[in-house]
Order: C-alpha cells, then structure tokens, then sequence
C-alpha cells in the first residue's frame, strides 16, 4: 500500500537571472512494509529531497502526499509531529537528557494516543533495539555513536508512525555497527510493515534495500 508520494518537486536556489536546480520534476512514491535508499554523491540533493518529504522545507512547485493527502493540507508542523519519524546523522538528542527522557518526549507532544504506561514503553522500545535499561537511564552523551544512534531510531518510533525518513544515518558509525543499524531499518519494514527511507551514499546498504533511487543532478532514477 502506497504511504507516500512526490509529484513533480521543484527546488531551485536563484542565482540573479538563473535558476539552479536541486531537483527538477522529481516523482516518485513509498510503500509499506519496504526499505528503500536513495542514493547520491554529496550535493546531489538526496538531503533535499529528504527534507520535502519530512516537512522540514517546502518545494517551490509540486506537492508531497501523505496516504494520499497534501502534507500542506494537512500541515507540516502536525505531519511532523503525528506521521512520521526522522532520524539524523547526528542524532539530534538532548545531550543532557538521559535514552528514556529523550524518547518520551515525542510521546509528550503527539496527537497520537499514547499509552498510559508510556515510561514502560519506552524502556521496551530501547531494549527492542538493543538498549539496556541500565543504559536507558544514562545522559546520552555518555553513549557510544551507535548506541545514541539507537536512541534516535527509538525516539522516531516513539508515536506508533508508519514512515521512517533517515538522512545519512550511518555516517558516523563503523562498518559491524553500520550493519546493526540497517539490520534494524529491514526488521522494521518487514516485520512491523514500517516504510523506511534512507538517504546515504553507501552502495553497500543500496544493495540491502528493497528498491534503490540514484539523485544526480537533480534527477532521480532507479539504481540497478
């Protein structure tokens, strides 16, 4: 089932009388249940498109569907807090709160119904994803790069969403913890029927995912 769709993005920075595209015309939609890559050199506008789809900027022309529905109907901040879950490079945690903390707070600011016990579940969902309570109850910049990067993925789960959007989420892990990290990405597609997005320019998570996009030049098409 199709749970997400572009059509026909522009975004352009205008340079006097020129216009420079960072996509043009791009189209392409997500389903549930697969992991997918979009794959690029750095300034090919993967984290642009990543942006548009996740609500974090708008495109000059064309329009983002959420199940069908304008994000901008729907409106961004409300997609951003109730749709969709993004997970960054740099983790983008509260240095000063401990695991647990930082994955209640989503739970603290959705429209989703949250259950009662929401403390407990964030406990399970960070041992789900190999975060110990002993850990969960720690700063997170007492953790390890991997084990804030699970934090993340923790947190963007925390509200129950079906869409997953990562920028480079494996940029600054090593390779057996890289491996860890897409292992949970595929565990979430398939078995829980999440839609997982992730930016990168690693060829080799493109081969592990379900279907791949190349960005050049504000182009995308399939990779093979």
């Amino acid at each position: 089932m199709m749970i997400l769709e572009a059509k026909d993005l522009n975004y352009y920075y205008q340079d006097g009388d020129m216009r420079r595209y960072i996509l043009k015309d791009t189209s392409v939609s997500f389903e549930k249940g697969k992991f997918y890559t979009i794959l690029g050199q750095s300034g090919s506008g993967k984290t642009t498109l990543l942006s548009l789809l996740s609500a974090l900027d708008s495109p000059h022309s064309g329009s983002v569907l959420f199940n069908e529905e304008d994000i901008k109907k729907i409106g961004y901040e409300k997609y951003r807090r109730n749709n969709i879950g993004i997970i960054f490079q740099s983790y983008n945690l509260i240095p000063t709160f401990t695991a647990v903390e930082n994955v209640l707070i989503p739970m603290s600011i959705t429209e989703n119904e949250v259950p009662e016990d929401a403390k407990t579940v964030a406990y399970n969902l960070l041992d789900y994803i190999g975060i110990v309570k002993s850990k969960a109850d720690r700063r997170v910049n007492k953790l390890s790069g991997g084990e804030q990067q699970r934090v993340a993925i923790a947190r963007a789960l925390a509200t129950n969403v079906e869409l997953i959007l990562a920028d480079e989420p494996t940029g600054n892990l090593d390779e057996e913890m890289e491996q860890e990290i897409i292992d949970i990405f595929i565990k979430l597609a398939h078995e829980h029927g999440k839609c997982v997005i992730v930016v990168t320019h690693s060829n080799e998570i493109a081969k592990q995912s379900d279907q791949a996009f190349h960005l050049r030049k504000g182009v995308l098409s399939s990779y093979e």
